[in-house]
């Protein structure tokens, strides 16, 4: 919580909700509340001896999220044309890069061929269909394990902030059981995916039915035995459960289609790249936090993509898709002077109780 003055006089704002499951100790509460609040105003060397050492990523991770927070609270609040500010160029930080460029392009494609909506319309919950989402989406941009999916969403993708969630709380089981729903919805999920065909066959005596469920069998096996297990990461499976199994199986068969859409675009614009050269040609695009020391000792965040390179806009252009993925987020934030440790009742336990 903090508390800004508004036209109705000082109000309270949430700006992180810690949830029912929060990890850290009540014991380094206090020492935690600290930390964030010294790296959200810029503060990255003093680590209070209080806090253990393990704490510090944690801690990093909410100082982000609670940048985020301002930001997004705050946007909007001004209708200046340009903003022009005053800071100290030495003091100037580029933190929490993450990739986007890969998941911006394959989230464009998913919503596309209305698969997002498909998932909604099946009942899948918010955090469900975020999950199944980056699922996809990291099959196609890093195609390997569940394991591997969980550490590329919580240490290196900046998905979450284009879909507005966040995949630090994700547990790894998490990512199993969407698998599981996913397979489970297979006979709908794949009346989404083809659209309109004319198929030919002498087989005479075969209904529409049988003739379609034919059709889309063979080509799975084909996108198996020709894409998958070479580019969408069907090899290794790690998994000892059938249904698992099949549940990975049918992930990489969902990638085949985002990337069948991306090369079908791209190649209607002369554009010829296998999937693992489009993936290529799209590294190097990250989301990144600039903090810069104003004159008047305040922090300012700004977080936003980075520029695209020529190879990557020749492929942003052909899917008529925003070369800068996601909104750019400012805010300041008051410093906070690292001249001694404060007092420890300066700063309470209660500032961090966990908000159900």
């Amino acid at each position: 919580m903090e508390s800004i003055r508004t036209q109705e006089g000082v109000r309270q704002r949430t700006l992180l909700n810690l949830g029912r499951h929060f990890e850290v100790p009540r014991e380094q509460w206090a020492a935690l509340a600290q930390r964030i609040e010294e790296l959200v105003s810029g503060q990255y060397e003093w680590v209070p001896a209080d806090l253990e050492s393990h704490w510090e990523e944690a801690a990093q991770r909410y100082a982000a999220q609670v940048i985020r927070a301002r930001a997004r609270l705050d946007e909007g609040r001004s209708a200046e044309a340009g903003d022009y500010q005053c800071g100290d160029v030495d003091s100037l930080e580029l933190v929490r890069p993450r990739r986007v460029a890969v998941e911006h392009v394959a989230l464009e494609a998913l919503r596309q061929i209305g698969l997002d909506g498909k998932l909604e319309a099946l009942g899948f919950n918010g955090p469900q269909r975020a999950v199944a989402i980056a699922t996809i989406v990291a099959r196609m941009a890093v195609p390997g394990s569940e394991l591997a999916t969980h550490h590329w969403l919580q240490n290196r993708s900046a998905l979450g902030e284009l879909i507005d969630y966040d995949f630090t709380r994700t547990s790894l089981m998490a990512l199993c059981r969407v698998s599981d729903q996913l397979l489970a919805h297979r006979a709908a999920l794949e009346e989404t995916l083809p659209g309109v065909y004319c198929l030919r066959t002498n087989q005479e005596h075969w209904d529409e039915t049988t003739l379609w469920h034919t059709y889309t069998m063979l080509t799975d096996l084909e996108a198996v035995f020709r894409c998958l297990t070479s580019e969408l990461g069907l090899r290794p499976v790690y998994h000892h459960m059938t249904d698992r199994v099949s549940g990975h199986l049918f992930i990489s068969v969902l990638a085949y289609h985002l990337v069948h859409t991306i090369r079908f675009q791209l190649e209607a614009c002369g554009i010829h790249l296998s999937s693992d050269v489009v993936r290529r040609e799209l590294e190097g695009q990250e989301r990144v936090t600039v903090e810069l020391e104003r004159a008047d000792g305040k922090i300012l965040h700004i977080r936003k993509a980075g520029r695209a390179e020529p190879r990557q806009q020749r492929i942003y252009d052909a899917l008529g898709i925003s070369d800068r993925p996601g909104k750019a987020e400012k805010t300041v934030v008051a410093s906070f002077k690292k001249i001694a440790p404060p007092p420890r009742s300066a700063i309470t336990a209660r500032s961090l109780k966990p908000s159900f």
